[in-house]
């Protein structure tokens, strides 16, 4: 590696199966002249994924908060509240709303569920991805909407996982996110909602 390096782990850099992997990789890197982190600690630094981070994240809060840190060089950067306050809001009409989900929902044929609005990477997966109602959503994986999901213990490590990935969790939901957040065309978003629900698949599959 030659600085300067960024490193993008995402959520896998605090998972039992790679976080000691990811740390070997950080402290190679932060050997080399010229690569500087705001920490040298670790577990005291931000690893989200560019691909998030560039083109979406800058619209989020912790997203935002990590691209000031980053120009600034301080875990404390100045102005952040002011930033935080503006970060735009685009809107999306019903009637698009609709032809993205509907064909989002027609890429995974043999993973859907329930209604039809749900998917899940095979019939034993813990926890399940909705799309409506112009929302990507994650919660366990039911089938009936007067069900009532029991506490599981991995459910604070899922949501760890998505608020890196830029959910929110709401109500029921242990995370959500816009799908308009996902890109300007419906094209766009429908690729890259298409290709999120891929990656969730693989973070989610570990938990039983």
């Amino acid at each position: 590696m030659i600085a300067p390096v960024y490193l993008g782990f995402g959520s896998l850099a605090y998972s039992k199966e790679y976080g000691e992997r990811a740390k070997l990789i950080f402290d190679a890197a932060i050997k080399l002249e010229g690569c500087n982190y705001l920490s040298c600690k670790f577990h005291e630094n931000f690893y989200y994924h560019p691909q998030w981070l560039i083109p979406f994240g800058k619209n989020y809060h912790n997203g935002l908060l990590t691209l000031l840190r980053f120009k600034q060089e301080t875990f404390y950067p100045t102005d952040a509240d002011n930033a935080i306050l503006n970060i735009p809001r685009n809107t999306i009409s019903p009637s698009r709303v609709k032809n993205i989900e509907s064909a989002v929902l027609e890429k995974f044929p043999t993973c859907r569920y329930d209604n039809n609005r749900r998917v899940r990477s095979n019939e034993n997966a813990a926890y399940g991805i909705t799309i409506a109602e112009g929302y990507i959503e994650v919660r366990q994986a039911f089938e009936g909407k007067s069900k009532t999901a029991q506490p599981k213990v991995s459910d604070s490590k899922v949501k760890k996982t998505l608020e890196d990935r830029g959910y929110v969790s709401e109500k029921n939901w242990l995370g959500r996110k816009r799908l308009i957040d996902f890109g300007n065309t419906d094209s766009e978003i429908i690729e890259y909602v298409c290709t999120e629900i891929q990656e969730l698949f693989k973070e989610l599959e570990i938990y039983h």
